[in-house]
């Protein structure tokens, strides 16, 4: 993972450059996961997002503006009720830790001060965002709630006690001494990298292996000159200092807030928002479609699917069609040798006539008809099969078509833009694959409707 706690420690202190005495103005919640503040400070006016994706968790300045529900959502509404007008004092990182605290201050509802925390855990999949009454040390609300059964270390519900995140016991790698170090060494052996993360705070995969990456290149200095090295670059590459880049790693695209030894294909950036603005964005609105048009993705696949089925059945019936003629001469064979069928027969033996030697033909009759009812029921078969194969080939035709189109919008999906969701909802719904509701209000507003 990019956004690891060096990488934190570095944004951190890009942030506390337009926030930290700053004054919450707005509150956005575009999506269940993501919030989008508009903080003021010297007269401008700055949007911070704020991501607990599971996937795409971070925070930063954006300059997108996405779309926002006709609903706001209740955290949303929350935030908006406890941090609206409210002053950010300090942003500080819990040390070594993927996890961030604004300290904030705000009014209650008597105009008294009221002091607050916003934890924003940038976990992965744990990753979550929640409002603390500093006095009490208890949660107001999260944006992800975690009930006792789902969690036995910490619940995070609205009332009880927030308790920062678990943290294994490992060393501190900026306070490390030369003897501490190799006091607990490396085993170069088995698997460097993993023995790292795993003793000391704050390193990821792609941290560890920078480490090992200098020591190896260099053949000059050891292990330990290596990783002090290394932390020494985190110290200088911090905020305004940073020198963000993406790069290829193990053929894909990744990124850090310092250069790298071991990049590939290394773009540099001027800031670090600036960076993950253009890393994620098309990613996050990939995302965000899907959430909102899941529904269309699965509608286009079931109906594909129905038409694939269909396509295999009308398959069939023109391969069936090919038995016509086959039907055509059984019925003319049997009404010339009428007078060899009984009514009750099973079958009767006849010689092909349309054929040179006049070999024996099996008629298979039905024992409930007369004769001439059976010669007519193979007339009706032939009939039936060769007036459906002009009929068989349009539906073939027109099946493929709709296919084509459903591929066509699946392939919108994919690059569109959650105004576009909605313009694919309306075409649906006017060719009549959906029923389409309007939205209450398209106009775009804080988190949806103002309060």
């Amino acid at each position: 993972m990019a956004f690891d706690a060096m990488f934190l420690k570095s944004i951190t202190e890009e942030l506390r450059e337009n926030a930290e005495s700053g004054r919450i103005m707005k509150i956005h919640q575009p999506f269940p996961h993501e919030l989008i503040l508009y903080i003021r400070k010297n007269r401008e006016n700055k949007r911070m997002l704020i991501s607990a994706h599971p996937s795409y968790a971070r925070i930063q300045w954006t300059s997108d503006i996405p779309e926002n529900p006709a609903e706001p959502p209740m955290f949303c509404m929350l935030l908006r009720k406890h941090l609206e007008g409210a002053i950010i004092e300090q942003i500080e990182q819990v040390k070594n830790e993927r996890v961030l605290i604004f300290k904030i201050k705000g009014k209650d509802d008597i105009g008294e001060n009221r002091y607050l925390d916003l934890y924003i855990e940038i976990m992965g999949r744990h990753s979550n965002v929640s409002l603390v009454d500093r006095e009490r040390g208890t949660i107001i609300d999260s944006i992800k709630h975690l009930s006792p059964a789902q969690n036995t270390y910490r619940t995070m519900l609205p009332g009880a006690e927030y308790i920062l995140p678990p943290t294994a016991n490992k060393k501190d790698p900026f306070l490390v001494t030369k003897t501490e170090f190799n006091a607990d060494p490396i085993n170069l052996a088995e698997k460097p990298a993993k023995q790292l993360v795993g003793k000391y705070a704050g390193f990821s995969p792609l941290f560890a292996e920078e480490i090992l990456g200098k020591f190896e290149q260099s053949g000059k200095i050891d292990l330990y000159q290596a990783f002090a090295d290394t932390l020494e670059q985190v110290s200088h590459y911090l905020g305004e200092n940073a020198a963000p880049i993406t790069f290829e790693r193990s053929g894909k695209e990744d990124y850090y807030f310092m250069p790298l030894s071991s990049a590939v294909n290394p773009k540099p950036f001027e800031s670090l928002s600036t960076m993950l603005d253009q890393f994620y964005g098309g990613k996050a609105r990939r995302d965000r479609v899907h959430q909102i048009g899941h529904d269309l993705e699965r509608l286009l696949g079931n109906e594909k699917a129905k038409n694939d089925l269909k396509l295999q059945k009308l398959a069939k019936t023109l391969e069936d069609s090919h038995e016509a003629d086959r039907y055509r001469i059984l019925g003319e064979l049997l009404t010339s040798n009428l007078h060899l069928v009984q009514k009750g027969m099973t079958e009767v033996t006849v010689q092909n006539f349309y054929e040179e030697n006049l070999p024996d033909v099996v008629i298979p009759l039905d024992l409930r008809l007369t004769p001439s009812q059976n010669a007519q029921r193979y007339f009706t078969r032939y009939q039936k099969l060769r007036n459906s194969v002009s009929h068989v080939k349009e539906q073939i035709a027109q099946t493929n078509e709709e296919n084509a189109y459903l591929d066509a919008i699946l392939s919108q999906l994919e690059t569109a833009s959650p105004a576009d969701v909605e313009e694919i909802r309306q075409e649906l719904a006017e060719e009549g694959y959906l029923r389409y509701k309007k939205p209450k209000n398209s106009t775009r507003k804080k988190c949806g409707a103002e309060a």
